[in-house]
């Protein structure tokens, strides 16, 4: 979208915001001032109604308490009713006459008596009311339970027309004992008090009880014939007022919101209308001088940015201005020119590594995928280099040393591979030699010519057989290489590069110092290994983990003395994976202490259905796991569940596993006795210094390797003399000895006439599960 259409945009967008947020304002302002010119008006009516309506109660109240008071009243309740003769009402009917000559809004003031008689004088023909009203009788009625000295207002409709009523009592006897004689009473027609009231914005009304008098001229009328109460005038759009009366008489006045906000809504369209006309205005002029004065030389500098190169050199192609424009146009140009030079710095920084200078992992991605996706290219090899004891050097000297020593591993690395290495981000052809370096201590050389890569692979590791002088002491290391081919093994940078790590890794573990060219067995072993590492964080997570148990026996009676337990896993389809796979993978992810629980348990389990407190169950550990207090404290654990003693368990460690760090291992073994478990030294006779290790490390038993069993000659002398020899040291060590690898009865019966008191082996039993090994061993009870 160009920047002119933008700008019109934007200045649409904030001249309809500014519109509408000053039609918002005014809007809020005309509303509140028109609700408060709404809450006076309204209070100024009701005031003024207020009073005429208090004012016409105040009348009749003084009117009702003259008459009352006058002495021809009172001289009339006070003689009895037939001392009431003609001349005596005539006279009475005067002075009530007078009240009504002078107040034309009186329908009539009537004197009641108790027996419903009455003496009315009539302003309207029409107003027909005789006797002792309903309202009047309830008064009386009330006067044993409550003294009768107020004055009393009723509304009530009578002959089709509302009228209020004013009621006075009369009273003689002394004031300690009053006798209620009478009432006088005073009648209103409501309609004269709404003449009054009545207004062109205002409607006025009364409610008394559950009945509404309403004005029946009001514009209103249906509305309020409906309304019972003040709370149903919520839900119409009706501004009120209200005040209570007397005798519960309750006045109300009202206006239309709707009539209010119309005039306010009105003179909100006019200022916005004018508000609108005038941004638009300026907003407009605005426009066209922001155009010409900016915008329009801005898209001439914009086209000219287009074609601008931030690596390329940058000529003089903008022309020459002296106002701001061509101000902003130099020094764009200066920064163009200074932006190419640290372009060219940052690459440079990007794709080498800043420890040895070579180019690094992301020079390597950079070169490969520009070679593979020309597949008209000449081939290339690929050979991962890792060095074999740097964690070691890095370790003991620190990491400051360690960084000194990669720096000559690359300058011997380099000598050997590409002497004169001029890596060219932007020239990446392979002409020669590449070395690169990846991170850590790894290394990575593209080879131009793959069919070198063997005497190059040879030329490197025997370069390492001689040290590094680093701060002037020799250091000696190794490297592990890798190597793939491209095409033959791959067309695809990650794929190529996974392929030569897959065969580095293969020549570690074939003994280091030395190189593996990539083949398909390597794929399917580190398949293979991926899905051992799979099934065995599957097995922890669903308990998939068994063990079985191989019975050892004594020589002599062939009684069953205790077993080892062996660790099982099997495959999704049924198919045990070796032990020795997936061992080490449980061992590398941190997970073989859950193994050995598990193992552990099911031992448990099983002492403690056999019920022998003597049998000892054998498991197998590593050295790394007796590091940790809380392993043992766990192990106690699992025993303390199933009731079984540490002397009844059987640590067993492999005579290659303690070469390492064997002070550290000899505290461990001890501080495991003092847990009470028992010790074995398994596969005894076949690692380095045998004899040595029972000089160094405290055994309670020693397993003999199959070779003393297996071997052709495990009859001859030579080995009953070594056999006997073993026998007496351990004798003398009071150490116990088991043989393995029993797998015929002349081997067994050989182990007995040595002197060998127990073995195992698949001759007495082979591995079984729990259930099968229970019922193998009531069998030889039996």
């Amino acid at each position: 979208m160009k920047l002119r259409v933008r700008f019109l945009i934007n200045l649409s967008t904030v001249a309809v915001l500014l519109v509408l947020v000053f039609g918002f304002l005014v809007k809020d302002m005309i509303d509140d001032r028109i609700s408060k010119e709404l809450d006076e008006s309204l209070h100024n009516y009701f005031s003024q109604s207020h009073a005429i309506v208090q004012n016409t109660m105040n009348t009749m109240a003084n009117h009702l308490n003259l008459i009352a008071s006058d002495n021809l009243i009172v001289d009339f309740f006070a003689v009895p009713d037939e001392h009431h003769n003609p001349i005596f009402q005539s006279d009475l009917s005067r002075e009530l006459q007078r009240y009504i000559a002078y107040n034309p809004s009186y329908l009539s003031v009537a004197v009641l008596m108790l027996d419903g008689q009455e003496i009315v004088l009539r302003n309207r023909n029409d107003y027909l009311a005789k006797g002792m009203d309903s309202y009047a009788q309830t008064l009386v009625d009330k006067f044993d339970q409550e003294p009768l000295t107020q004055f009393h207002l009723f509304v009530s409709k009578q002959h089709n027309m509302n009228v209020l009523s004013a009621y006075y009592p009369v009273f003689t006897g002394t004031p300690k004992d009053l006798i209620l004689a009478g009432m006088v009473r005073i009648t209103v027609e409501m309609e004269s008090i709404f003449n009054e009231l009545r207004s062109p914005r205002y409607e006025a009304f009364f409610i008394t009880g559950h009945q509404t008098i309403f004005d029946p001229l009001s514009s209103n009328a249906e509305l309020l014939q409906a309304v019972t109460s003040l709370d149903q005038m919520v839900e119409h759009p009706f501004k009120i007022a209200t005040g209570l009366m007397s005798s519960g008489i309750e006045l109300v006045v009202m206006t239309s919101r709707a009539e209010w906000m119309a005039e306010g809504w009105e003179v909100s369209i006019r200022s916005t209308s004018l508000v609108v006309l005038a941004t638009a205005a300026l907003m407009l002029l605005f426009f066209v001088l922001l155009s010409r004065q900016i915008l329009a030389p801005i898209e001439n500098f914009s086209r000219v940015l287009l074609k601008a190169d931030p690596i390329a050199d940058v000529p003089d192609f903008l022309p020459k201005r002296d106002d701001e424009i061509g101000l902003l146009q130099t020094r764009f140009q200066e920064l163009m020119r200074r932006l190419n030079r640290s372009s060219r710095v940052l690459e440079q920084q990007a794709y080498t590594d800043s420890l040895t200078g070579l180019p690094n992992r992301a020079a390597l991605y950079k070169l490969l995928e520009y070679h593979l996706s020309r597949p008209h290219e000449a081939s290339f090899a690929v050979m991962f280099l890792d060095l074999d004891g740097f964690k070691k050097i890095n370790d003991f000297y620190g990491h400051k040393f360690g960084d000194m020593f990669l720096r000559r591993v690359t300058e011997r690395l380099r000598g050997l591979i590409a002497p004169d290495q001029q890596f060219n981000i932007r020239d990446l052809s392979l002409t020669e030699n590449y070395l690169f370096r990846l991170g850590g201590d790894e290394f990575t050389v593209v080879l131009s010519d793959p069919q070198q890569v063997a005497i190059v692979a040879d030329a490197i590791i025997k370069s390492f057989q001689n040290g590094f002088n680093v701060n002037d002491q020799l250091v000696y290391a190794g490297t592990s290489v890798g190597i793939a081919i491209c095409p033959e093994h791959a067309i695809e940078t990650s794929r190529l590069l996974q392929q030569a790590d897959l065969a580095m890794y293969s020549a570690k573990r074939q003994g280091k110092m030395r190189y593996q060219l990539f083949n398909g067995e390597l794929e399917e072993i580190e398949s293979r290994r991926l899905y051992v590492e799979y099934r065995v964080r599957q097995a922890i997570d669903q308990g998939l983990f068994h063990a079985q148990f191989q019975a050892k026996v004594d020589t002599d009676t062939r009684e069953i003395i205790g077993f080892e337990a062996l660790a099982r896993l099997s495959d999704e389809e049924g198919m045990a994976i070796p032990p020795n796979d997936f061992i080490s993978i449980a061992q590398e992810q941190g997970v073989l202490d859950l193994v050995t629980f598990s193992v552990l348990e099911q031992s448990c389990q099983l002492l403690q259905q056999l019920g022998q407190p003597h049998m000892v169950a054998a498991i197998n550990i590593c050295p790394q796991q007796l590091n940790d207090i809380r392993f043992l404290s766990a192990m106690r654990y699992i025993l303390w569940r199933y009731q079984v003693l540490p002397y009844q368990i059987e640590l067993e460690l492999t005579e290659d596993q303690i070469i390492e760090n064997s002070g550290e291992i000899a505290r461990n073994l001890n501080l495991v006795r003092e847990f009470g478990f028992r010790t074995a030294l398994d596969d005894f006779g076949v690692g380095y210094s045998s004899m040595g290790h029972l000089k160094r490390f405290r055994f309670d038993t020693l397993k003999l390797d199959r070779i003393f069993v297996s071997e052709e000659d495990f009859n001859s002398d030579t080995a009953r003399a070594i056999i006997n020899a073993i026998r007496m040291i351990a004798s003398i060590l009071d150490m116990e000895i088991v043989a393995e690898g029993v797998e015929n009865r002349m081997q067994l019966d050989f182990l007995r006439r040595a002197g060998i008191p127990s073995a195992q082996g698949y001759y007495i039993s082979p591995p079984l599960d729990q259930q099968p090994f229970v019922e193998f061993f009531q069998a030889g009870r039996d």
